[in-house]
C-alpha cells in the first residue's frame, strides 16, 4: 500500500513539474517574439480580424456574424490567454458584431472602442449592457486620434472625420471605423464598411492613406471601392473578408478589377479562408 501511495506521489509532482515547465516553455517563446500578427479571420459573411502587437496586445476588430469568433480566438490566442486589451467596433451592423457579444461574456477585455451612435437595436443594446455590467465602457474614436501600441506601434484613426456629425450618416455603413495600423515599418489599412462618398472626404482632406495591406471595404463591395480610393491607398496586398456563395454578390467584379489594376496582390477568406500575417522590421509572411 504504501509503495502504491508513493507511485501516486511521483506522478503528482512529475504532472506538476511537467505542466510548469511547459507553461514556462511557452511563455518564454511567447514572450520571445516580438512580430507583428495580423490574423484575417473567414466567420463567413462579416468581418473579424486579430491583431498581435509586438509588445504582445491582443485587439480584435469586428466580431463577426455569428459565435464562430470563439473558436478562432481559441486557435490563434495561446490556451492560457484569456485577455483582450482592445476590442474595437467598426459599426454596430450585425456582420460585425453579433460574435463580440458572447467575447464579452468569456474574455477579460480592458478597452472598447467605437463611435458615439444613437443607434436602436436590440443586438447593439445587449452588448453595450454587458459592457456596462463587467465595467468596460466604449471609449468613442474619430479622426486626429491615435492609440499608441507601444514599441513604435501606432493605430491612427482617420474617419469618422468629426464627433459630432456621427449620428448624421443616413448610412450606418459610413459612420465605420477606418484605422491605419502602422507597425514594423508596413502600415495596414482597416476600412470597416466604408462607402465612396465618405471614402473621398478622406482623401479630399489630404489624409494620408498609403498602406501596404488593405482590409477591403465591405467585403469587395462595389460601394466603397472606387477605384480613386484604392490607389489613394495603393496597396500592395488587399484581403477581402467574405462569405463564400453569398447572397450580396460580393466580392463585386467591378472592385476585383480596380485592384488587379493597381497590381495589388488579393486574398479572400471564402477561397483562402483565415490569412495570417507574420510581420517583422518591413518583411511579410503570409500563411493561410
Amino acid at each position: 500500500m504504501k509503495l502504491q501511495r508513493r507511485h501516486k506521489i511521483i506522478i503528482i509532482i512529475a504532472a506538476i513539474i511537467f505542466i510548469g515547465g511547459s507553461a514556462a516553455l511557452i511563455s518564454y517563446y511567447h514572450h520571445a517574439d516580438k512580430s507583428l500578427k495580423i490574423f484575417f479571420l473567414n466567420v463567413g459573411q462579416g468581418d473579424a480580424m486579430l491583431i498581435r502587437t509586438p509588445a504582445h496586445q491582443n485587439i480584435l476588430i469586428d466580431g463577426g456574424p455569428d459565435n464562430s469568433i470563439l473558436t478562432k480566438l481559441s486557435y490563434y490566442l495561446p490556451w492560457f490567454c484569456r485577455r483582450l486589451d482592445i476590442v474595437i467596433l467598426t459599426h454596430p451592423h450585425a456582420d460585425h458584431l453579433i460574435g463580440l457579444i458572447e467575447v464579452l461574456k468569456r474574455y477579460n477585455i480592458k478597452k472598447i472602442i467605437g463611435t458615439n451612435l444613437e443607434y436602436r437595436d436590440a443586438n447593439y443594446d445587449a452588448f453595450l449592457n454587458i459592457a456596462k455590467n463587467k465595467n468596460i465602457y466604449l471609449t468613442p474614436t474619430y479622426y486626429g486620434q491615435t492609440i499608441n501600441l507601444g514599441q513604435d506601434c501606432f493605430l491612427k484613426i482617420l474617419s469618422p472625420l468629426t464627433p459630432d456629425k456621427i449620428n448624421k450618416f443616413t448610412n450606418l455603413n459610413n459612420a465605420s471605423i477606418v484605422g491605419q495600423l502602422d507597425c514594423e515599418k508596413i502600415k495596414t489599412l482597416f476600412t470597416g464598411d466604408i462607402d465612396n462618398a465618405s471614402a473621398k472626404k478622406i482623401y479630399e482632406n489630404n489624409i494620408d492613406l498609403n498602406s501596404d495591406i488593405l482590409k477591403v471595404s465591405h467585403h469587395g463591395s462595389k460601394e466603397g471601392n472606387s477605384f480613386d480610393f484604392l490607389s489613394h491607398i495603393n496597396a500592395k496586398i488587399a484581403v477581402i473578408e467574405v462569405g463564400a456563395k453569398n447572397k450580396f454578390g460580393h466580392p463585386n467584379q467591378e472592385s476585383l478589377d480596380s485592384l488587379e489594376k493597381l497590381a495589388t496582390k488579393i486574398w479572400r477568406t471564402d477561397i483562402d479562408g483565415d490569412i495570417s500575417f507574420i510581420i517583422k522590421n518591413g518583411l511579410i509572411s503570409i500563411k493561410n
